[in-house]
This record gives structure tokens, C-alpha cells and sequence, in this order.
């Protein structure tokens, strides 16, 4: 006796969802969210902006050209330029002009973490604007309010773990 057709679509989305668990299993051998909605989102800025600071990093000392990096990286080319902007302002990378131009490390890998980076695209790790700036906050309650005073506490752990990665240690871990 068969399957019926509804049991045999039902158990190949149960096999991909099996397989894709897996393939998330293996990524994301750190932390594991159980939940879609677990997790602090970083904006499409800072992403790019640490994946292009890795790419040059494994390339130490090369210069690299805007369009391998964009390729390779899956970076939108017109938000690299946008994204470089920000890093060379900040003193993480150089760019260099002429006909073998790109982008290079300003600074060596393991003098650049991962908070550098984020706060050059973002401006700050600031979860809520009281946090950086108390008149923002609509309440008037920034030293005395406990909604802000756990922000605080958070940010400050998730400060002092993106201190600790610097690019140096990032490098050997990246699996491309």
C-alpha cells in the first residue's frame, strides 16, 4: 500500500526543513535561536561592512578593487562605495587611487574588532536613543528607568564581546 500524495509532500517538507535545520546547525554552531524572532538584528550596513573589513583582511596587505570585493563578498557594488565611505573616514581602511586602486587595511587586523567596525557604519551600539542620548528619551526617566538601566547592562556585555573579535581571529574562522 502507497502513500497517499498529501503524505508524500508532507514528508518531503519534513525532509527539507530536516536537511535545511542541519545546514543552520552547522552555521551557526555558536548559538541556536529556536524562535524567528530571537535574535538583535544588525542592519544590512554593518553586515557589509564587517564582511568587507574580513575580505581585506584575509587579503592583508593586497590592495583589492571594489568590484572582487562586491562580487564575492554578495555586496550591492553601490552600497560597498557607501559602505567604504564610512570605514576610510573612520581609519579601518585606505582607499587607493589610479589603475590598480581598490581598498586596503588601514590598520593591522588584530588592531581593528569587530566593534570598530559597526560603530563606523552605524555611529553607535546604542540599542534605544536614550542610551546615547538621555534628552531622547520621551520619558524623561534615563537615570532612574529600569527599561533603560537593563539596556545598559546588555549593551555594555555586548560591547565588551565585539572588543574581544578582532579581524585577526575572525580570519581562520570564516570558512570561504
Amino acid at each position: 500500500m502507497g502513500l497517499k500524495k498529501e503524505d508524500k509532500i508532507f514528508l518531503k517538507i519534513l525532509t527539507f526543513r530536516r536537511r535545511t535545520f542541519n545546514i543552520i546547525n552547522k552555521c551557526t554552531k555558536i548559538v541556536y535561536f529556536k524562535n524567528k524572532g530571537e535574535y538583535m538584528k544588525l542592519t544590512q550596513a554593518a553586515d557589509y561592512a564587517l564582511r568587507m573589513v574580513l575580505h581585506l583582511s584575509k587579503k592583508r596587505g593586497m590592495v583589492v578593487e571594489a568590484d572582487t570585493i562586491a562580487q564575492e563578498e554578495k555586496i550591492p557594488k553601490r552600497f560597498l562605495l557607501k559602505i567604504s565611505r564610512d570605514l576610510v573616514k573612520a581609519g579601518i581602511i585606505e582607499s587607493v587611487r589610479g589603475k590598480n586602486g581598490g581598498y586596503t587595511l588601514a590598520k593591522k587586523p588584530e588592531e581593528i574588532t569587530m566593534k570598530d567596525v559597526i560603530i563606523a557604519v552605524e555611529g553607535t551600539l546604542a540599542l534605544t536613543r536614550c542610551l546615547y542620548d538621555p534628552l531622547a528619551c520621551n520619558k524623561k526617566a534615563t537615570g532612574y528607568c529600569a527599561v533603560h538601566k537593563a539596556f545598559c547592562s546588555v549593551m555594555e556585555k555586548v560591547s565588551d564581546e565585539l572588543e574581544k573579535y578582532t579581524f585577526d581571529k575572525l580570519v581562520p574562522m570564516d570558512g570561504n
